[in-house]
């Protein structure tokens, strides 16, 4: 297939897209009307952001939002710092025996000292 074949055949694909409805031009697209004045797009993008900040303060409180889930488990981090602590384990074995990355185990270590 040479290269103004190609370039047609993906223009069919286009297309087709485009007539099933599954991509819009972006005059079609509601937050992207090219009509509006920019400060009417930065109100609707800042309400959108103001609930979004709502929504993430009271799932804080709720206690739901925790961030990303360590990983080792408070078991887990006790021993890596039992076993750091004894001497006889360098960092690469810990981060080998708790299939983590040696960032890891610096980063689990270095929270128990700052705690």
């Amino acid at each position: 297939m040479n290269m103004g074949e190609e370039v047609s055949h993906l223009k069919a694909h286009v297309n087709t897209f485009y007539n099933n409805g599954a991509l819009q031009r972006a005059s079609e697209q509601p937050h992207l009307k090219t009509n509006q004045k920019p400060s009417q797009i930065n109100k609707k993008v800042g309400s959108q952001e103001m609930r979004t900040r709502e929504g993430m303060a009271i799932a804080k409180a709720k206690g739901k939002m925790r961030g990303k889930k360590p990983k080792l488990t408070e078991k887990q981090q006790k021993e890596l710092h039992k076993m750091h602590k004894t001497g006889d384990h360098s960092i690469s074995d810990l981060a080998e025996i708790f299939s983590v990355s040696r960032a890891t185990v610096y980063r689990t270590l270095q929270r128990d000292q700052s705690a």
